[in-house]
């Protein structure tokens, strides 16, 4: 901005002067540029070292006085050597690494007479380029890599005037210029020198680099943990022992796969302890599976990136899922779709299943709100009534499974039942009488788990019906001992009844005795069964016949046993009858003419 004011003060100083002069040819100056110099096609670079000075033509004018002006960066600068002098005799030099304007013209007294502004532009350089060595890691003292790592040399001059060449010498190896990466086959170590220069001749100072070739990767040693077989669960620990010998041990970690495959699924990173060994917390419960089976590798990776590892390791375990007790009734138990249902001999059984894990390490129940104990054989109840049973498992590995509660009814009281008989049916204040096709009906209730059936048993062989009743007929006549009992679906069994009972189908027998035209008389006995229970009624209709007319009488009944009836004049005579005993067992009806 300073250098733009100047020049414009200076041209409307000129201005103003030569409007009022006499234009005539005016004296030449031009600018000289000393070495260092460079120019790139597009701007113009020099150093602070760089002379600069001004070459002048002086007119032949008799004037008195000549002098010449010039700007450096909008500042004014005016030398007024003596006449007849070709230039200023002092070259001079530029400071500040940036773009320098410079301006200048000569001029002449009395007359006046002016040079038109001429101006030189140019950038200052004063610093040397920077080298970059590509090596693949520097540990502080010496450069890293392998014999298949290309070494690459990048220069950089920042906003100078560019980069002309960069050279390098390997140990005592003449200086060659720089132009596609280093190999370095040998272990080394190497001394290699290295230095760049610009378009000013500005040289960098030679870098020094040692530089070791490693193509050996670390060696892993995993530190099994004292029972390598074990099952783990949650968190734990893997140790390994890794040896790098030459660049150094960048990273330790430990691919997991499941068995069976290839393709991990984990990778865990380790931490470094001390010297040789380093370790990782695994989390069990970030895998796929947390119950599942995982190989693993354990990789080790050394600052030139060569990777060694300890080759597939047998699985460990996972186990991170706790045991499930099961609970099991034995005999007797029942289950009437809502309840468990047991009695006071009822084993009860917990069985714990670790399915793959470690293994159950212990079961732990209570009845009711008793205190925790530990299972060990199965046990039973000792009261009956509603009861409450809580149990849970527990595996190696300290995996505790939630506690489940159950509910069991413990029954030991038996059914009661009782016998009815259907008709016909009688007693005679003694026995009970009946017939084969009298119904005989136990029926049978309970208040704990439900009636199972009857068991009864009338001489024919024991008979089990189903249910809370049973009926059923005794098919022989005779005195009969029927014995019976309930039982309900835990096998309680109600204590056996019994009863005596006699069973007469058979029928009476009816005779009749005939004195013609007089009396008929009619007798029944009730004689021909096994037992008998007694006659009860005669049954009769009479039916008489008078010139070819006839008709019946209602059916009379009579309990008197004989009957007599008559006298039964001239008619033709036909007669129906037959008996009853008490059980309504009838006989056959029996016709009689006379």
């Amino acid at each position: 901005m300073k250098a733009k004011i100047g020049l414009l003060i200076l041209g409307i100083i000129f201005m103003l002067v030569g409007s009022a002069a006499l234009v005539q040819a005016a004296s030449t100056s031009t600018i000289n540029i000393g070495t260092p110099y460079y120019d790139d096609g597009t701007n113009e670079w020099i150093t602070s070292g760089t002379p600069i000075d001004f070459s002048i033509s002086w007119t032949a004018s008799p004037t008195t006085e000549k002098y010449f002006k010039y700007i450096i960066d909008g500042m004014y600068n005016t030398l007024l050597p003596p006449i007849g002098t070709p230039a200023p005799a002092t070259p001079f030099n530029l400071n500040g690494e940036t773009s320098h304007s410079i301006s200048w013209r000569t001029a002449e007294d009395n007359p006046l007479y002016y040079e038109p502004m001429q101006t030189w532009d140019c950038i200052l350089d004063n610093s040397a380029p920077t080298t970059t060595f590509g090596s693949m890691y520097f540990d502080g003292t010496n450069d890293w890599t392998t014999s298949s790592t290309p070494i690459t040399l990048t220069a950089d001059d920042g906003t100078g005037c560019g980069v002309k060449k960069t050279r390098y010498k390997v140990d005592t190896d003449p200086w060659q210029p720089y132009s596609t990466p280093l190999y370095l086959t040998n272990p080394g170590p190497y001394s290699i020198r290295v230095r760049s220069v610009d378009y000013l001749n500005w040289w960098e100072t030679t870098q020094i680099h040692t530089v070791c070739i490693d193509d050996t990767a670390p060696t892993v040693t995993y530190i099994p943990p004292p029972n390598p077989g074990d099952y783990v669960s949650g968190t734990y620990t893997l140790t390994a022992d890794v040896v790098d010998t030459g660049s150094g041990v960048k990273e330790v970690y430990a691919h997991f796969w499941t068995s069976g495959t290839w393709n991990w699924v984990k990778k865990v990173t380790f931490t470094h302890i001390s010297g040789t060994i380093w370790s990782a917390t695994v989390d069990t419960t970030t895998f796929p599976d947390p119950n599942g089976d995982y190989k693993f590798r354990i990789h080790a990776v050394d600052n030139v990136i060569n990777n060694g590892n300890t080759g597939a390791i047998d699985p460990i375990h996972y186990d991170n899922t706790a045991p499930t007790t099961s609970i099991f009734y034995g005999i007797p138990s029942y289950n009437d779709g809502s309840n468990d249902w047991i009695t006071t001999a009822t084993p009860i059984t917990l069985t714990a299943d670790d399915g793959t894990g470690c293994g159950v390490k212990r079961i732990r129940y209570r009845i009711d709100t008793d205190p925790w104990q530990t299972y060990t054989t199965p046990f039973s109840f000792t009261t009956t009534g509603t009861h409450t049973i809580s149990f849970k498992a527990v595996d190696n590995l300290n995996n505790y499974e939630l506690f489940q509660t159950v509910t069991a009814i413990v029954d030991d009281t038996p059914p009661s039942s009782v016998k009815t008989y259907g008709t016909p049916f009688y007693y005679d204040g003694t026995d009970d009488w009946i017939t084969s096709a009298t119904p005989i009906t136990l029926t049978a209730v309970d208040t704990g788990c439900g009636v199972r059936g009857i068991h009864y048993d009338y001489g024919a062989g024991p008979m089990f019906q189903a249910g809370s009743t049973a009926t059923f007929c005794i098919p022989i006549d005779g005195y009969t001992y029927i014995q019976w009992y309930s039982e309900d679906n835990l096998g309680n069994d109600e204590n056996p009844q019994g009863q005596y009972v006699y069973v007469d189908s058979s029928t009476p027998t009816t005779h009749i005795r005939v004195i013609p035209y007089k009396k008929v008389t009619l007798y029944a006995d009730d004689l021909d069964g096994t037992v008998n229970v007694g006659f009860d009624k005669i049954h009769y209709r009479i039916k008489y016949i008078y010139h070819r007319h006839e008709f019946w009488t209602p059916w009379y009944s009579t309990a008197n046993n004989p009957f007599y009836f008559g006298p039964l004049g001239m008619f033709d005579i036909a007669i129906e009858y037959y008996s009853t005993d008490i059980l309504g067992n009838t006989e056959t009806t029996q016709y009689y003419e006379f």
